[in-house]
């Protein structure tokens, strides 16, 4: 299953009549971690495993770019950000495409738009792409460059539940515009 690999949450770390309920806590002094720490936990292990070399660059990229998903669907959208980072020095340049979509993603949901657009640039062309793109040059003010890539993601065949922001933001960006009749 998708948490097999969280092993960590079964580690007791005992020192000098001390006990840490894992390698964070450890590292931190701290007697108690809450479960939302959890992840970060993860990230300082795999930067340690990393420096080891116990583990080969393709599974360690595997590995940061599975934990930035997940920490992506549960909206820890910053150190969902740190893996795809992470996932980016072990990677070849095409594979690379995909990692910045996600980053560019990520970027404008933190409001990080000008980051966003430098990534989403790089990134395959989808949907998402031009959207993200579309809705930072929107938060920008930037309603030309807006329209265009709003305009472009509404080319794509979607179903309705994710054409509707789509056009929200296009009629936003009409409005923006002045161009009433659209």
């Amino acid at each position: 299953s998708k948490k097999d690999w969280q092993a960590c949450k079964s580690i007791l770390i005992l020192k000098n009549e001390e006990i840490y309920p894992c390698l964070y806590a450890y590292e931190k002094k701290i007697s108690h971690i809450d479960e939302d720490s959890c992840d970060l936990c993860l990230y300082s292990l795999i930067k340690k495993f990393s420096r080891l070399g116990l583990i080969s660059y393709q599974e360690l990229s595997n590995l940061h770019f599975r934990l930035g998903l997940e920490l992506f669907e549960k909206r820890n959208i910053k150190l969902a950000v740190k893996h795809f980072y992470e996932t980016l020095k072990y990677i070849s340049q095409d594979e690379k495409k995909d990692v910045y979509s996600y980053i560019g993603i990520s970027k404008a949901q933190l409001g990080e738009y000008n980051s966003a657009i430098r990534y989403l640039r790089k990134a395959n062309p989808d949907h998402n792409t031009y959207f993200y793109l579309g809705f930072s040059f929107f938060q920008k003010n930037e309603f030309l460059k807006a329209r265009e890539y709003l305009e472009k993601a509404l080319n794509f065949e979607l179903p309705l539940e994710e054409k509707i922001p789509i056009i929200l933001y296009l009629g936003h960006t009409y409005k923006a515009l002045k161009l009433y009749e659209k």
